[in-house]
């Protein structure tokens, strides 16, 4: 991924590519770390903007976790967004936290579909 690619649309089109991402947990809801790309805390400053020690470990931090996204699976990468992706299994995963909303809290809810 470009460090100027943003957003979900980034996402729905990079990780069906079969391509693994490194994305910080605030907005990597598609990610699934280790799996799909690797989540970090925090994004660093490019090189020559490094100021303090926190910025030199979220460097560090970046440069491993796209050292470790490099030996992620490309066509496990693939098939596993496939399935995230899948129209039936969004569903099904809208309904579930539905009815777990909606249900008393000591009741099991069985899966929609």
């Amino acid at each position: 991924m470009a460090d100027d690619d943003h957003g979900l649309l980034a996402f729905q089109e990079i990780l069906p590519a079969g391509c693994p991402t490194v994305r910080v947990r605030t907005d990597a809801s598609f990610v699934r770390h280790v799996e799909t790309g690797i989540v970090v805390d925090r994004l660093p400053p490019g090189a020559s903007c490094v100021e303090c020690d926190e910025d030199t470990v979220a460097f560090d931090n970046f440069i491993d976790a796209i050292d470790q996204a490099q030996v992620i699976d490309l066509p496990s990468v693939r098939a596993i967004t496939a399935e995230q992706f899948n129209t039936k299994c969004i569903v099904n995963d809208v309904i579930l936290a539905l009815n777990v909303a909606r249900a008393p809290a000591n009741i099991e809810t069985k899966d929609p579909l």
